[in-house]
């Protein structure tokens, strides 16, 4: 917080606390100086009026107006602008002119031009708050217009493809045509089987005895266990990190926290 003196050279802790000594709010202090235009001296000792009284106030150039209704009006912006641009801390000068309006068309995906965006999600029937949800939470155009209200977008990044061309939506759908689980299709692909076995293989089919377990580099281990010991990681450690969805090669590489307790010593 910084210090502020008022008119009369008296020295406050903040601006908050000049403005409560003489009975006003902080935003009343502000908006007294900054939108209507006052003086240090007539902010601080002008009484707070009640009722709908009118309070006279200045612009930036100097000239005087019998309200804050009439200084916006004299700039061609309303009342209720005015207000909202103090709240946000302009100043005067910025307060009080007008917007520019300008001009805008809006094209669809394919360039066709509309008036307004309203206008384009009607031609696309679809309601207009939806289109503008869908626009500020990333959607595409083109999928903000076509996909129908209540339909699920596909992403394009979660598709994913089968040893034999076949596009799925997901990796989830393409375990499931295959009759396997994705979490049963991850841990398979994380030992390293190809996609094709990986996705054929039946489930609940036990591992024969001479197939081993690839790491990142392609170095073979009997167990999950042995790969894990090798790269001196803790094998609990190791399954729950490929269950969090790391790939093999974080989940062996990544250091373990250690956390060590601090010994408390008695007087």
């Amino acid at each position: 917080m910084r210090k502020c003196t008022d008119h009369l050279g008296n020295e406050y802790p903040s601006f908050s606390a000049m403005a409560r000594a003489y009975g006003l709010t902080m935003s009343m202090l502000r908006a007294r100086l900054n939108a209507y235009g006052w003086d240090l001296e007539k902010a601080l000792t002008t009484p707070v009026m009640k009722g709908s009284k009118q309070i006279a106030c200045r612009d930036h150039k100097g000239k005087e107006y019998p309200s804050l209704k009439e200084m916006g009006e004299a700039y061609g912006v309303p009342c209720n602008t005015v207000y909202s641009r103090m709240k946000k801390g302009w100043d005067l000068e910025r307060i009080l002119t007008p917007a520019v309006p300008r001009p805008k068309v809006w094209k669809d995906h394919t360039g066709k031009q509309y008036p307004t965006q309203k206008a384009m999600a009607e031609a696309y029937g679809i309601p207009n708050d939806v289109l503008s949800f869908r626009l500020t939470h990333g959607w595409d155009l083109e999928s903000a217009l076509t996909t129908p209200v209540g339909a699920k977008r596909e992403n394009s990044r979660n598709k994913c493809q089968d040893h034999k061309g076949n596009i799925f939506p997901s990796k989830r759908a393409m375990a499931k045509a295959y009759g396997i689980s994705s979490v049963t299709l991850s841990d398979r692909t994380n030992r390293g089987w190809d996609l094709e076995r990986a996705l054929t293989t039946p489930p609940g089919w036990k591992r024969a005895p001479e197939m081993r377990y690839k790491d990142h580099k392609g170095n073979e281990y009997p167990t999950w266990k042995a790969m894990a010991e090798a790269y001196g990681i803790p094998d609990p450690t190791f399954r729950k990190r490929l269950r969090n969805g790391y790939s093999v090669e974080e989940a062996l590489t990544r250091p373990v926290k250690v956390y060590k307790k601090e010994k408390q010593h008695g007087r």
